[in-house]
């Protein structure tokens, strides 16, 4: 998703229908709080990933 893949390559790459995924992305953006997918990559780039020791 946050590659901008359709959900129709999302689903085909999880053995998903594109409904399913549609779903579980409304799901998502919901949970995040955002509207837009700009919005959600925006809050994506402020996670920083933890350091591996």
């Amino acid at each position: 998703m946050l590659d901008g893949r359709s959900n129709k390559d999302i689903g085909q790459h999880l053995g998903l229908f594109a409904d399913t995924v549609k779903k579980y992305r409304a799901q998502v953006m919901t949970k995040m709080q955002v509207e837009t997918l700009t919005e959600l990559l925006n809050l994506w780039e402020g996670v920083t990933p933890p350091s591996k020791h």
